[in-house]
């Protein structure tokens, strides 16, 4: 069952308008400023997508090679004295080849 719905999803086309729907901007810390030097890159993606979906964004939009794809999901917070609440996030961490310019991915000078 689960290898039917791996081998489906792999399939499955991406178009370039659900690609910029899917990956919404780089995820920039300090912490994925120094992954960066390791090409690696931070995303914050869509929150239904899963990796499959991601991998074939990022190799749509960036004409880059992803090798691995890992995610996971930041909880929401809830602001002391309002009632903001902060939306769960997902972000997608993947590696791409060392001959990937990074920077231009991201987007800023190094």
């Amino acid at each position: 069952m689960i290898k039917r719905l791996v081998q489906r999803d792999q399939a499955a086309k991406i178009t370039q308008a659900l690609a910029f729907k899917i990956i919404k901007y780089p995820y920039l810390t300090e912490k994925s400023a120094k992954l960066s030097k390791v090409a690696t890159v931070t995303l914050e993606v869509d929150i239904n997508s899963n990796k499959c979906e991601i991998k074939r964004a990022f190799e749509l939009i960036f004409q880059a090679k992803p090798l691995s794809v890992n995610t996971h999901i930041k909880p929401g917070k809830t602001k002391q004295g309002g009632k903001v609440i902060l939306k769960d996030k997902k972000m997608a961490i993947i590696k791409v080849e060392k001959s990937a310019d990074i920077s231009k991915i991201i987007g800023v000078a190094e």
